[in-house]
């Protein structure tokens, strides 16, 4: 009756392809989000050895640096939509300018989040932090701001790529990035295998 109307044929949206299809492309974004995870909890888990001080230190300053750069962010991983846009479009050519512009917009937010590197961790004391906690604040979200350029410019490339379906290389890049940060960020706390001993300096230089 509905083709005999003119009206289009129902889909079946929970086919078995459309499913599979699903699947392969969202897996690999729960493995990479769950690596990401790993590396906060392992930090966390590095300065509980330490003191109860540097596990609030590292949670009041990874917040507030994700807070400081997540504007740019937003912007740059808007360019997941366009790719897969365009990638679905059959507009191929469009793909990496999307993922250039995104860059583009990585490196020039680079002097503002520099100036907030520099004096943002002052607020930690102007809002009432433990006088000390402030100091280990400041260094661990210090760190975290300067390295956030390659945060954004490392989530432009991850939108390119999962925009036009290859989550796997996004999952592939985080496992890695997992296996390095880990005991990277071990031998920087605790002074491991001839790094020096940075403690929660250490901890933000391997994330």
């Amino acid at each position: 009756q509905t083709v005999d109307a003119g009206l289009p044929a129902p889909v079946n949206i929970l086919s078995l392809t459309t499913l599979r299809e699903l699947l392969r492309l969202s897996l690999p974004i729960v493995v990479s989000q769950g690596a990401f995870a790993v590396m906060v909890f392992t930090d966390r888990l590095f300065m509980s050895y330490i003191d109860a001080t540097h596990i609030a230190a590292a949670l009041g300053g990874g917040v507030a640096a994700f807070f400081c750069f997540s504007l740019f962010m937003g912007l740059i991983t808007y360019g997941n939509a366009m790719v897969a846009q365009y990638f679905g479009a059959g507009q191929l050519a469009k793909c990496p300018v999307v993922a250039t512009q995104g860059m583009l917009i990585a490196l020039g937010s680079a002097p503002l989040l520099l100036v907030i590197a520099l004096f943002g961790g002052n607020a930690f004391a102007l809002i009432g932090h433990d006088p000390a906690q402030v100091p280990l604040e400041q260094i661990y979200f210090s760190i975290l701001m300067v390295g956030s350029v390659f945060t954004l410019l490392k989530a432009s490339l991850a939108c390119y790529f999962a925009g036009i379906g290859r989550t796997r290389v996004v999952m592939v890049a985080d496992l890695l990035a997992c296996a390095v940060n880990v005991p990277l960020s071990w031998a920087l706390i605790f002074g491991k295998f001839g790094f020096p001993k940075l403690g929660i300096a250490g901890a933000a230089l391997g994330t």
